[in-house]
């Protein structure tokens, strides 16, 4: 069981999420500024004696002749996380080889759902936010344009693929329908983009149920048929993902 949870802790780091990397790039650019700002007013107040110009030459001179291993290149970082994250993915196919050997069953299936839980997350994850931000684009432009009526219809595909497109909707939900189309009208930008955006995470949420629902079903079936040989491929291919993904993120 040990092994299990130090095997989902790391995957758990693997998943982390984007808008944490957005989240930062505001101060990095600030950090920045502030690094700018610094420079040019120790630029100035060097400027008021020979031997200050000097010095601060030799210094610069001495921080470029530093050794190259001290900044090692993108290229060489990259390659060790690499590296790593291969010598991880080995071990969790040792890990996996010998829950299979023994028949553990259900530490063979924990293990399984886990690396499904953290792939559909990531891949899903980065997928949703490209089309919420592609929906916000949307509607923005056709904001500009006072495109209203299409906006409605797009409000109305939401709903459809959130509520069934053939069923009737209950109250409430046209109840919300309406108060929306309704800021539409109003132009209340942000209200409209807020609420599309929940509706879009909803079936965003809904397409990551189905799926984990779906190759979860394909792993119990495996198990209870004692298919270890294509349980064991299966895992496998699930470990590849989960590392081609966290390949993709480090560059």
């Amino acid at each position: 069981m040990k092994k299990i949870l130090t095997i989902l802790g790391f995957l758990t780091v693997l998943s982390s999420s984007l808008v944490i990397v957005a989240c930062k790039a505001p101060r990095t650019e600030q950090k920045v500024k502030n690094k700018e700002d610094n420079l040019n007013n120790n630029s100035s107040s060097s400027g008021n004696t020979k031997s200050n110009v000097d010095s601060k030459d030799k210094n610069i001179s001495s921080n470029n002749n530093k050794p190259q291993e001290e900044q090692p290149p993108v290229s060489s970082m990259i390659g060790e996380k690499e590296k790593k994250i291969n010598e991880f993915a080995e071990k969790m196919k040792l890990e996996v080889e010998e829950f299979i050997s023994k028949r553990e069953k259900d530490k063979i299936k924990n293990y399984a759902f886990g690396l499904i839980d953290k792939i559909l997350k990531k891949s899903l994850g980065e997928k949703g936010q490209k089309r919420i931000s592609e929906l916000d684009d949307k509607i923005l432009l056709l904001l500009s344009k006072s495109d209203l009526d299409q906006i409605k219809a797009e409000i109305n595909l939401l709903f459809s693929e959130i509520y069934g497109a053939n069923t009737t909707p209950l109250e409430d939900v046209k109840n919300k329908l309406t108060d929306l189309l309704s800021k539409v009208d109003k132009k209340e930008e942000d209200e409209i983009l807020e609420i599309a955006n929940k509706l879009l995470t909803e079936i965003l949420q809904n397409e990551f149920n189905e799926e984990m629902k779906k190759i979860s079903s394909e792993i119990e079936k495996l198990l209870e048929n004692n298919n270890f040989s294509k349980l064991k491929e299966k895992i496998f291919n699930l470990i590849q993902e989960a590392t081609e993904l966290e390949k993709a993120s480090i560059k």
